[in-house]
């Protein structure tokens, strides 16, 4: 019998002494300010403090440790699962080798830190270190405060903003990148689709390889560029059901009228002309040459100096595959043709034929009158030659 209990005391005494000091770790409230360490490395020194599993350390008040080398140091702080440690006020810390420092901020996964204030993070290597921000997925970053990120790679640093998807970057405060490897740098700004750079305050870039570079511009399309201000460039075909240009004179200073036959003259240097897509634009629209080259387009071509032309967007030409996207020529300062400017010149020209031919018909009527008269003194002639025959 004593054999007996001798080879029960060598196997089961230390999982005994683990136990009873556990216990009275949790019972006795007087071992709150005292330090309380388990045969397996776990201590709870901190008031009303629990830790549990192998080498966990409870040291804030009323704080818990679970799992193995789990360390809650923060104020009501949970660490749980693997290496986790909760430093921060009311912080969570879950999973493997997660840190939730900031107060009351929440960590899960896999090596996510959540350093800000309010701040969550979760999935792999996620960091949120902005005040209320969030991450979310692998690898994804929120510095601003009120943050979000994404997906995979994204890096939300402006205040308030998002970053979705693949690599996206959202520096602009209030700023949202959404997509694959897309910029939202302005304040206010929004990129969406694959690649594209919402560069100016309040600018939106939609689309593949499209960019905003001035104040409140959108660029939709493929690897359309906005350069002006207030500006739309789009790269494809625009269908609607109507287009109204402002024409109204409270929006108008210095008003004057403008000779009709000047207008004229404009329209006359105006070429109409048959063409094909260029080559580059061609491969950038994702149509063979044969293709391009029995599509033929009728158009109107100009020279540099015409009033109606106007260069406010850039265009890059590109290659776009699943893969990646190969670049094939950038066209600065695209020509275009000022619709505004050209209607303007058209009626203008329009009121200069309309006087020139009723100028005609003055003219005509004149001629009309005077060849009426002719006529007559021709055929008195005749009468008088006809008189003096017959006497």
């Amino acid at each position: 019998m004593g054999h007996t209990f001798s080879a029960l005391s060598h196997e089961h005494l230390a999982k005994l002494c683990c136990a009873v000091l556990f216990v009275a770790c949790i019972l006795m409230p007087e071992a709150a300010a005292q330090t309380c360490v388990s045969c397996d490395g776990t201590k709870n020194t901190g008031a009303a403090s629990t830790a549990m599993g192998y080498q966990t350390n409870a040291s804030g008040y009323v704080s818990t440790a679970m799992g193995d080398e789990t360390v809650a140091s923060g104020y009501v702080s949970t660490a749980m699962g693997d290496g986790t440690v909760a430093s921060g006020t009311e912080s969570t810390a879950m999973g493997l080798q997660t840190v939730a420092s900031g107060d009351q901020s929440t960590a899960m996964g896999y090596q996510t830190s959540a350093s800000g204030n309010t701040s969550t993070a979760m999935g792999h290597q996620t960091n949120a270190n902005g005040n209320q921000s969030t991450a979310m997925g692998q690898l994804t970053n929120a510095r601003g405060h009120f943050s979000t990120a994404m997906g995979q790679l994204s890096n939300a640093s402006g205040g308030s903003s998002t970053a979705m998807g693949y690599n996206t970057v959202a520096s602009g405060d209030t700023s949202t990148a959404m997509g694959s490897q897309t910029v939202a740098s302005g304040d206010q700004s929004t990129a969406m689709g694959r690649q594209t750079k919402a560069v100016a305050q309040f600018s939106t870039a939609m689309g593949v390889g499209t960019t905003a570079n001035q104040s409140a511009s959108t660029s939709m399309g493929n690897g359309i560029v906005a350069n002006e201000t207030g500006s739309l460039a789009v790269s494809g075909p625009v269908f609607a059901q109507n287009f109204l240009l402002h024409a109204d004179p409270r929006l108008a200073s210095n008003i004057t009228l403008v000779e009709p036959e000047a207008m004229l003259e404009q329209v006359q240097q105006l070429n109409v002309v048959e063409h094909s897509a260029s080559h580059n634009l061609c491969a950038h629209q994702g149509r063979s040459m044969e293709e391009c080259s029995n599509a033929r387009t009728t158009g109107v071509m100009m020279s540099s100096a015409h009033t109606a032309l106007r260069t406010g967007t850039s265009l890059h030409l590109s290659e776009t595959s699943d893969a990646e996207r190969r670049e094939l020529e950038t066209v600065e300062n695209v020509q275009s043709l000022d619709m505004r400017e050209l209607v303007a010149q058209l009626v203008g020209a329009v009121q200069a034929q309309s006087a020139q031919i009723a100028a005609q018909g003055k003219q005509n009527e004149a001629m009309k009158k005077k060849m009426h008269a002719q006529s007559l003194q021709i055929e008195a002639l005749k009468n008088e030659v006809a008189s003096l025959r017959q006497s």
